[in-house]
């Protein structure tokens, strides 16, 4: 695997995907399965008159009009829609599905059994299945409802619906066929497009025995079975490109930034995927060939400005000690697109408690260009 390593000075970050199917059906589709199991969709959010929610099945289309017109993000995800016929704003957000500021993401749900916070799920074939305490002695079935409060006997195990020992699991699906052309076959294609195989492992002799199908499989004393998207996999994602990187502040000590928002957009400017930091500032992503902008958004509480602040603007404006870079960036609180007086006189009224916001945002975020080829 290749790595790529992309420091970040002020913000950034993401996340990538390819050839998957999201929760919703939409091939590289942008909804998730949150902790409670339900599949929470991406929306747009109307902030300015009334609030409305449009829940939508993949973002394709929606452009990066913040990116485009040098505006920094006041909230939400960063990313604003465009009207294609005006060229201007609209008064919306993209929320993703696991944003820290998306009210639905963990709230409660019903499950496909109409069970509030239930385990059912629907399986590949469109069928709703439970999960079941299973007698391994008198294989008894018994279907569950919910697993909470469960007790189990001595001969019993839980069966979740898509345990990959559940016979029942996409049992009616017919000749279902895999990125390998099996039907009802176990390959499944990786982030970086792969498909990839199930194999039996030998943990003495380490020979890899790839399968077409686990049905019927028997292992022998030595050997197991790893799946293809098993966490111990070495193959999964194995062609994909690495990309990690480290989102500081800007300041002399250089602290990373946690929880930064990262956003990939691909060279036409729609949102691929996203990602957030940890805390150490770091992020990773598998990533495939292309060329890529990586935006960031950072929602946490700012430090403030002071007329010292003021005083740098103002001396940047006249040319005595010019800025540069990100600083120079920073100090366009009002979003203009150049650095002027006014520019100055707002960071003396906030500071003074005349305004409470700058049209820029708290913070400010420069873009990186990233090409992957190989």
């Amino acid at each position: 695997m290749k790595k790529i390593t992309c420091f970040i000075f002020a913000f950034f970050m993401f996340n990538f995907s390819q050839a998957q199917t999201d929760c919703n059906g939409v091939i590289n589709g942008p909804a998730l399965l949150d902790n409670n199991g339900c599949c929470q969709k991406a929306y747009i959010y109307e902030f300015f008159n009334n609030h409305q929610v449009t829940f939508i099945d993949d973002t394709v289309g929606l452009y990066n009009a913040a990116n485009n017109i040098g505006l920094t993000t006041p909230g939400y995800d960063g990313v604003f829609t465009l009207d294609p016929s005006t060229g201007y704003i609209n008064n919306e957000w993209l929320v993703l599905p696991n944003s820290q500021m998306n009210p639905y993401w963990n709230n409660t749900c019903y499950d496909c059994n109409d069970i509030e916070n239930g385990t059912s799920m629907i399986d590949d074939c469109g069928v709703c299945q439970q999960a079941y305490v299973y007698d391994f002695i008198t294989h008894a079935v018994t279907l569950l409802d919910d697993t909470a409060g469960v007790v189990l006997g001595a001969t019993e195990i839980v069966v979740m619906p898509d345990d990959p020992s559940n016979p029942y699991w996409n049992a009616s699906c017919g000749n279902l066929t895999d990125c390998n052309n099996v039907p009802n076959g176990t390959s499944m294609i990786d982030d970086c497009g792969v498909c990839q195989q199930a194999y039996v492992y030998d943990f003495i002799t380490h020979a890899v025995t790839l399968l077409d199908d686990t049905a019927g499989v028997v292992l022998g004393a030595t050997e197991m079975v790893v799946m293809p998207d098993d966490a111990s996999n070495p193959y999964w994602n194995a062609s994909c490109s690495l990309l990690d990187g480290l989102v500081t502040y800007a300041n002399s000590n250089g602290n990373p930034l946690e929880d930064v928002i990262i956003y990939l957009f691909d060279s036409n400017q729609l949102l691929v995927d996203s990602t957030i930091t940890d805390e150490m500032g770091s992020y990773f992503i598998n990533i495939s060939d292309g060329n890529y902008t990586l935006n960031a958004t950072y929602l946490n509480p700012w430090g403030g400005v002071n007329s010292t602040d003021a005083l740098a603007i103002q001396n940047h404006v006249i040319g005595a000690i010019p800025l540069t870079g990100l600083n120079e960036s920073a100090i366009d609180v009002n979003a203009s697109g150049s650095n002027t007086s006014a520019d100055a006189l707002l960071v003396r009224q906030r500071f003074v408690g005349i305004i409470d916001s700058f049209t820029s945002g708290d913070w400010t975020m420069l873009d990186h260009n990233v090409a992957v080829s190989g």
